[in-house]
């Protein structure tokens, strides 16, 4: 099976993420959101992702233009790389030239996927003509989810909008949490509301990763059993590195654990190549001699980079 991989994370995920014990939880208290307790990922580290996991396509996520640019360069040699640029600053977006996609993240950002606040990330999205990825959340409501999406979608008909996550979370550190059934009915709702977004509007798709629930893979198989086109609509993603506190829970950033749910929920082996297929028709990739590169060509790069 031939793997693309639409969710690779280079660089920070969160700013705070060294913080530990008490401080963590005051800081999480203070902000109203989880911290993501992983260190800055390497090119070294997707480099390693890339191989273990035999991938044609790696797209990269990062808030560094610099660093994405290097990333690309040195891992052309092994893959199809597709930077995407993480806009922390939607009013002041400054996507560079050789961004082949945006990912946002209302939660980390701690703003609301709306309009208004995204008009210059879109516009410059609609501008380039690069897909606008999202991080859908489950545990504030008013960030992102399908309603909202579906607004921008509307206002933006134009723009590729992809709800990674499939329009939740559903993180598997939470598999075992005391909450378990009021966040699963959550993440069920979620994700229901963003496949609806999905059939309502040509331009939103879904990304698969953290399938440590099964429902939903589940959701999805019902929801291309009854609408088959949306089978063209599903791509796959990791979220590498996926993060998690328990050490047990690092598999759900490889696609063994994923394509597995996908079969026992009823996918077939064609259907989940599909979704791999997917991810190269709709995230463009960049060749290392696209003139927005050649800059970074002049400085000087490891031996082992490509």
């Amino acid at each position: 099976m031939q793997r693309r991989d639409a969710h690779i994370h280079l660089g920070d995920i969160d700013k705070l993420w060294n913080l530990t014990g008490e401080a963590r939880k005051a800081m999480s208290f203070k902000l109203g959101r989880r911290i993501h307790p992983i260190k800055p990922t390497t090119i070294e580290d997707v480099r390693a992702h890339i191989v273990s996991q035999h991938l044609a396509q790696a797209c990269l996520y990062c808030d560094d233009a610099d660093t994405l640019a290097e990333a690309t360069l040195a891992l052309s040699g092994i893959a199809d790389i597709s930077p995407i640029y993480w806009v922390r600053d939607w009013a002041r977006p400054n996507i560079p030239p050789h961004a082949t996609g945006v990912k946002i993240h209302p939660m980390c950002e701690m703003l609301d996927a709306k309009v208004g606040i995204l008009r210059g990330v879109l516009d410059t999205a609609q501008e380039q003509r690069i897909p606008v990825l999202f991080h859908m959340e489950d545990e504030n409501l008013t960030r992102s989810r399908g309603k909202l999406m579906s607004k921008l979608a509307k206002s933006y008909p134009d723009v590729t909008l992809i709800g990674c996550h499939a329009g939740a979370y559903g993180a598997p550190q939470f598999l075992g949490v005391s909450y378990l059934d009021r966040y699963r009915r959550t993440m069920i709702m979620l994700v229901s509301e963003m496949i609806e977004a999905a059939k309502a509007h040509e331009n939103i798709y879904l990304e698969t990763s953290c399938l440590a629930f099964f429902e939903k893979a589940q959701l999805l198989r019902e929801a291309t059993r009854e609408n088959p086109e949306l089978l063209d609509k599903i791509l796959m993603g990791s979220d590498f590195p996926l993060p998690s506190d328990a050490p047990e829970y690092k598999i759900y950033s490889s696609f063994a654990p994923q394509e597995d749910a996908l079969r026992k929920a009823d996918f077939s082996d064609a259907e989940i190549q599909m979704f791999y297929d997917n991810v190269r028709k709709v995230i463009p990739t960049l060749s290392p001699e696209e003139p927005s590169l050649v800059p970074y060509r002049k400085q000087a790069f490891p031996a082992n980079f490509g």
